[in-house]
C-alpha cells in the first residue's frame, strides 16, 4: 500500500533562471525545498504528515 503527502501551500520558494540567452536552452531550476523557509514550518508540516500516514497505514484494515 502506498501513501503520499504534499504541502498545499508551502512557504519555500525556489527560482528559475536562464542559463543562456538561447531560448531553446532549458532553464536552471532550483526548487529550494525547505531551504528557503526560514521558520522551518514546511519541514515540520511534512514530518507531521509522515507520522499521520504511518499511523493510518499501521491500522488493521491495511
Amino acid at each position: 500500500m502506498n501513501a503520499s503527502w504534499v504541502l498545499q501551500r508551502p512557504n519555500s520558494r525556489g527560482e528559475i533562471m536562464l542559463r543562456l540567452a538561447d531560448p531553446t536552452e532549458y532553464p536552471a531550476i532550483d526548487p529550494k525545498y525547505f531551504i528557503s523557509d526560514p521558520g522551518g514550518t514546511d519541514l515540520a508540516t511534512m514530518i507531521v504528515g509522515v507520522r499521520v500516514n504511518r499511523d493510518i497505514l499501521a491500522q488493521s484494515p491495511w
